[in-house]
């Protein structure tokens, strides 16, 4: 059985995993999870030049159809995406849509953590337009975390192991903590430094992890503003 620990190395190699991983790997992750979710959840394997009719998974009893996108060149994503959004709900209309009524359609793409571009958002709002009918929308990093975090202990175990014994929860933390540093640090967005207000307890944990003043103040910010 999974003990909480476990549970947070778990789910910090996901984490880790959604950032790193991209194609195959993102698809094998998705559909793992997702058959554990949802017991009806059917993935469809490509066959030849018919490939899988723009159909990587579905639900049956929802009408539900998934698209995972999951691009290696994040500086080409967007733009890519968007074609990908409209050219693959078109085919799966075309194909699927004649074997079984197409109800909701998820565009499941790796944004690792960030977003989708406003080329994507705006492929699926121009689709939302053409096809009220149809639920249209995206399905990101985040959600699929909150599904794996509902997953059954067994498979969580099989996809990440148990939280080695000589982690303590301590180090755990901390090394959240350091994972959220490190992001921060890599962006390359102005930051706002304005006037922030001040949490004790958030203080106590730059001060315990004896980071310096640029960092911290990135932490802060990042805090104020909701996004760490």
């Amino acid at each position: 059985m999974n003990t909480p620990d476990d549970k947070l190395w778990q789910a910090m190699r996901f984490d880790h995993k959604i950032i790193f991983t991209e194609g195959q790997g993102f698809e094998d992750l998705f559909t793992a999870i997702m058959r554990d979710r949802y017991s009806d959840f059917r993935q469809v394997k490509p066959n030849g030049k018919d490939g899988d009719w723009k159909n990587d998974g579905f639900i049956p009893s929802k009408g539900l159809c998934f698209q995972v996108y999951a691009p290696e060149d994040m500086e080409l994503a967007d733009a890519r995406g968007a074609e990908k959004v409209a050219s693959d709900f078109k085919g799966l209309l075309a194909k699927w849509g004649q074997v079984a009524p197409v109800k909701i359609f998820r565009f499941a793409a790796n944004d690792k953590f960030r977003g989708l571009g406003p080329k994507c958002e705006a492929a699926l709002a121009k689709l939302r337009i053409e096809h009220p009918t149809i639920d249209i929308a995206s399905f990101l990093a985040h959600e699929l975390r909150e599904e794996f975090l509902q997953t059954n202990d067994l498979v969580r175990y099989e996809l990440f192991g148990a939280r080695p014994p000589e982690v303590s929860s301590e180090t755990l933390e901390n090394r959240c903590f350091q994972q959220v540093l490190d992001h921060l640090l890599q962006q390359t967005a102005p930051v706002d430094f304005g006037a922030i207000n001040v949490d004790p307890n958030f203080e106590a944990k730059i001060r315990f992890n004896s980071l310096d003043e640029p960092a911290a103040t990135q932490l802060r910010s990042a805090n104020y503003d909701g996004s760490a």
